[in-house]
């Protein structure tokens, strides 16, 4: 490939190609459980014999790279491979396509390849990017950073702010004792104001103290099955123990940029984000003026948000903007409370989806007429780009004013608050509906603020009001 014409191409192609890459940009991949890395080698006709003092140089180097890099690599337990990633690693971080992906991503304000992540090594802060397989691409200084990527293209016209840098536990956690040197880095070089995202996770006793959902059939799940784990809801436990978590939480007032959680499984969900458990959590709840910053909230593996008596409540969280719900068991929008400034929902592999219910308020409106009538009511289309049967009501037999009461009847269930907007909803692989329909308002519908991806075969019917 000629590196001179690929990045003479315009700036959105370019673009479309990494995302396409997905960062894979050093081919790290695991295959049948195996990690390698493949390097594309160059050949040449005659191979140059290495002296034994080269062979005796490499060695020396690649153990001293080693101390640096063992508590990074030490993450995938592959140990062994380290001297075979080193080879591709040393150089990445240099090389023109790779440096042009990093400018692209900060072009896009960090859309490209995601957040980078703030982690410790060789003694200094230094911002890093992972591939989805977690290991570990490149790495620079801030001031590096700042000069190569920022600053580094006249070609890319970016800006100098940057907002997609993130403080990830599991990372910092796999450091040991680096923890907390890390964490007294950012204060000693006034660098909290550079921490935009905070990724929370903790394995301590999870299994042991979030098991309260039942193993759900998905072709048999009602409402009343749903229901019925409310009498398990006692059994959960909020105390918070995890000392790294409850550190960043005492720090989190300096971090006066930060505008993003990411909370990973049942109990942080349950104690940071919906503040179950306050009386047990002295000083370890995140404070009002921090939740004032928060303007984007993911949930990663949470088996269920809300119960019959305990409702996922969003609504602490007053300038929250977008709500990403992803891998979750069980999921009933009924008993989410969004705030009103919530206007993007996305919503991904969930187990199971019960949507809100607006059908209890429309059947005495729409349904008292015969069979034969009700059949007027709507007007039936299969949408084949989206693969799902559209219903709409017929304006031609409905009176104009039921119409009107009908749609909002369905806007004012949609968040649940008459105030909320929710201007955009995406549902990505929803793998089963406690109903195989779902009811959309049209005017997001028809707007193409409702997205739906890969849900063909779980959600068969739309009925847009």
């Amino acid at each position: 490939m000629d590196v001179c014409k690929f990045l003479d191409l315009p700036i959105d192609i370019r673009k479309n190609i990494y995302l396409q890459l997905n960062g894979m940009l050093g081919n790290s991949n695991f295959d049948s459980n195996k990690f390698s890395i493949n390097i594309q080698e160059t050949r040449t006709e005659n191979t140059i014999p290495v002296s034994k003092k080269a062979k005796s140089n490499r060695k020396t180097r690649i153990q001293t790279y080693y101390k640096i890099f063992e508590p990074i690599f030490a993450m995938l337990n592959h140990s062994n491979l380290f001297e075979k990633w080193l080879y591709h690693a040393i150089w990445l971080r240099y090389d023109s396509i790779m440096l042009d992906c990093m400018r692209i991503n900060h072009f896009y304000g960090g859309q490209v390849l995601g957040s980078l992540d703030w982690i410790q090594l060789d003694g200094k802060l230094r911002l890093a990017y992972f591939d989805e397989h977690y290991v570990l691409q490149v790495w620079y200084t801030f001031k590096e950073y700042n000069k190569w990527i920022v600053r580094g293209s006249s070609a890319i016209e970016t800006e100098s702010k940057i907002d997609y840098l993130r403080l990830n536990i599991d990372h910092l956690n796999s450091m040991g004792s680096v923890f907390e040197k890390t964490l007294d880095d950012f204060g000693k070089h006034d660098m909290y104001l550079k921490i935009n995202e905070i990724h929370f996770n903790s394995d301590e006793d999870e299994n042991a103290e979030s098991d309260f959902l039942p193993n759900y059939n998905e072709d048999s799940v009602t409402d009343t099955e749903a229901e019925n784990t409310d009498a398990l809801d006692i059994s959960f436990k909020n105390k918070l123990n995890d000392k790294n978590i409850i550190a960043i939480i005492q720090r989190m007032e300096n971090m006066k940029n930060l505008s993003k959680l990411t909370i990973t499984t049942d109990r942080l969900y349950q104690t940071l984000v919906n503040l179950q458990g306050v009386r047990d959590n002295p000083g370890r709840i995140i404070s009002y003026m921090v939740r004032k910053r928060i303007t984007e909230i993911q949930i990663n593996r949470v088996k269920q948000l809300s119960f019959k008596s305990r409702i996922g409540d969003f609504g602490k969280w007053e300038n929250l903007n977008r709500l990403e719900l992803n891998n979750i068991q069980y999921l009933d929008m009924n008993l989410i409370y969004f705030p009103d400034s919530c206007k993007e929902l996305v919503l991904k592999n969930i187990r199971i989806l019960k949507w809100w219910n607006a059908e209890e308020s429309l059947v005495p409106i729409l349904f008292t007429e015969s069979a034969h009538e009700q059949k007027k009511i709507w007007i039936k289309k299969q949408n084949r780009k989206k693969q799902v049967k559209e219903y709409r009501l017929n304006e031609h037999y409905l009176k104009p004013e039921i119409i009107e009461n009908c749609k909002d009847i369905v806007k004012s269930m949609i968040g649940r608050s008459s105030t909320n907007k929710l201007n955009y909803i995406s549902l990505v692989s929803i793998n089963k509906t406690v109903n195989n329909f779902i009811i959309v308002p049209s005017n997001l519908y028809d707007n193409n603020r409702i997205q739906l991806f890969n849900i063909n075969r779980y959600i068969e019917e739309v009925y847009i009001i």
